[in-house]
């Protein structure tokens, strides 16, 4: 299992609040999500337990 099945698995929407609350304690730039996390995560691409993340789990 890959990186981006692993945040499939254990939900991209975790690892995004993990990061903005590193980076709402840091305020260093370099602690927010990654661009890809950003953009699944305000499309409500959560992972498995939306049906899409970096893969499609719809059927």
């Amino acid at each position: 299992m890959g990186p981006m099945e692993t945040l499939d698995m254990t939900g991209i929407d975790l690892e995004y609040n993990v990061y903005m609350e590193k980076y709402r304690n840091s305020g260093d730039k370099a602690d927010l999500p990654a661009a890809c996390i950003t953009e699944r995560f305000a499309k409500a691409e959560y992972g498995r337990k939306s049906g899409k993340g970096f893969y499609d789990y719809r059927k």
